[in-house]
């Protein structure tokens, strides 16, 4: 056994590296780490002539703790975090894959809004400077005087304009009064540019609304046939 890990003792460590770099979750990412850090600091001092102040163990001594102290941080801020009960649903249905302090800050650079029945909020042909996230109520999709999709709990107003940068393609008008969670896009895109990790979360989340959009269009679309 000992042998064995002499000689590929650096390989499994390495490649918990390598393997870290594909795991989203950044406390997964730290822990192994973790283990590759000390499993390379084990296997250093298990070869002759090895000693403590070998760089090798230093360093790694070093990345340990630098990861050590910042899942720390993560999960007693986590433990820290507090949401009111629209925010917890909204978390545990939309945003799951976040941690809790990523989607506080996602909730911080938002703004809640409530809108009254009536109130557009985007016209078609128009830039919106605004993504929204309807939390509660109901809002018409409308091309001209038709309703071609509504929106309702759980679901993006404004994000396809977001990924693509283009004008709404079509009006969106409140049916019934709607609580929802606004974003400047300026502010939201700088955020996320900061941040890679939460960016390809929040692209997963409004791919998969788009996603659910397109199905159920393509559905009514087969029904009218």
């Amino acid at each position: 056994m000992e042998d064995f890990i002499r000689n590929y003792g650096d390989h499994i460590a390495y490649a918990l590296i390598a393997f870290s770099f594909l795991v989203k979750d950044i406390i997964w990412l730290r822990c192994l780490s973790i283990i590759a850090s000390s499993t390379l600091i084990a296997i250093s001092l298990m070869r002759s002539g090895s000693s403590w102040t070998d760089a090798i163990v230093l360093w790694n001594l070093l990345f340990m703790t630098i990861n050590v102290v910042h899942v720390s941080m993560i999960v007693f801020g986590e433990r820290a975090v507090h949401f009111t009960e629209d925010e917890e649903e909204l978390y545990e249905t939309m945003f799951a894959n976040f941690t809790k302090l990523e989607f506080q800050r996602v909730l911080r650079l938002g703004a809640w809004h409530h809108a009254k029945p009536g109130e557009v909020l985007a016209s078609e042909g128009e830039h919106l400077s605004d993504v929204m996230l309807v939390s509660d109520g109901v809002v018409d999709i409308q091309v001209g005087d038709r309703t071609v999709a509504t929106v309702r709990d759980g679901q993006f107003i404004g994000e396809m304009s977001y990924l693509t940068r283009e004008t709404a393609s079509a009006d969106a008008v409140v049916r019934e009064p709607a609580k929802l969670l606004v974003w400047h896009k300026k502010e939201l895109r700088g955020m996320l540019h900061r941040n890679p990790s939460m960016r390809s979360l929040m692209t997963a989340v409004m791919g998969a609304d788009v996603s659910r959009k397109l199905r159920s269009s393509d559905k009514g679309a087969g029904e009218d046939d």
